[in-house]
């Protein structure tokens, strides 16, 4: 059994006071201008926050919600740290290094936990210490933001989001979709977000579970429930849906289904590994492989668009495939 644990060690993480950034003895002044700031510490911190683009490192803010909103950091995500033992499959994937932030008990909880899953935390940004003129100094000079959440670590599949702003021009009402085999629920979610009503389907209760609760922490409305399609596939009715997705997951007697689920003019998308992947050593079975033309072959009464390849980072190909009914 995979008990997510992981045997690959990393350098400690370096530790960062980021009140000896900021400037000693704010505090315990009555009225504070940043003026009254060292001069050569604040801009070595924007500096400093300038290096950690969101586009190289996942930027984690593990404080309360609470604290949070009040006062962040820009292109800082924001998971608690009592709420991230259920909240894995917002991270980005492990080759991502993370920054944390947030006081010292906080950081504990998180780093140990995620250390011990294979993610590589590369600093740690203690917050002790930082009182609310602390904070009033980043966000006047443009360092630090107030309110709710826009950054998120977490991100859908590739190839839905390249396709998704078409499909909306033929659907500008949205539509109700169906994601097979959801996994974690980020494709549900997304599309969710942008105002789809979705339906989304797994076999493993608790695939359904991460998807409840990343729906529940991005506050969209997701009908999810455990339902094995191979074996029940008459569960789903004809004419239902107006977008059908399908991603890392492959069963070919489902395509006469899919035909049958889709509403006319609506959309099948899917992704998931070609026959070169086998090389790789997983996916390995051929029943879980695309060859390519597969797709289009198979919904050639439809409207296809070209196949797209692409890697994952670890070099395994996959197939992306767009059709209309």
């Amino acid at each position: 059994m995979n008990s997510g644990l992981s045997d690959e060690k990393h350098p400690d993480p370096k530790l960062v006071d980021l009140k000896d950034w900021i400037g000693d003895g704010i505090a315990s002044k009555e009225s504070v201008t940043k003026e009254s700031v060292t001069k050569e510490r604040l801009p070595a911190l924007a500096a400093r926050i300038q290096t950690f683009s969101p586009d190289n490192i996942g930027l984690l803010d593990v404080r309360t919600l609470q604290e949070f909103e009040q006062y962040h950091f820009k292109n800082f995500a924001h998971i608690q740290a009592n709420d991230i033992f259920e909240r894995v499959q917002e991270l980005p994937i492990k080759a991502v290094s993370l920054l944390l932030l947030g006081t010292t008990p906080q950081i504990k909880i998180v780093s140990e936990f995620l250390s011990q899953r294979g993610y590589q935390i590369k600093e740690c940004w203690i917050t002790d210490g930082l009182t609310e003129k602390h904070w009033d100094i980043l966000l006047n000079n443009q360092m630090a933001v107030q309110g709710e959440q826009t950054h998120f670590l977490w991100q859908p599949n590739q190839f839905l989001v390249n396709q998704i702003e078409a499909i909306e021009q033929i659907f500008p009402n949205k539509g109700k979709v169906l994601d097979i085999a959801c996994g974690s629920g980020r494709e549900a979610t997304f599309l969710a977000q942008r105002g789809w009503q979705v339906t989304a389907i797994d076999n493993q209760m608790e695939a359904i579970g991460r998807c409840q609760n990343i729906a529940r922490y991005n506050q969209v409305k997701i009908n999810s429930f455990c339902l094995d399609i191979i074996q029940n596939p008459q569960q789903l009715s004809s004419d239902s849906f107006d977008l059908i997705i399908m991603f890392r997951f492959l069963h070919r007697p489902l395509f006469s289904h899919i035909q049958k689920w889709l509403k006319k003019d609506g959309f099948f998308v899917c992704e998931t590994f070609s026959i070169e992947a086998a090389k790789f050593g997983k996916p390995r079975r051929r029943s879980l492989l695309l060859i390519p033309g597969e797709l289009e072959q198979a919904f050639s009464n439809w409207t296809c668009s070209p196949e797209k390849s692409r890697l994952l980072t670890d070099g395994r190909p996959l197939i992306g495939f767009q059709a209309q009914k």
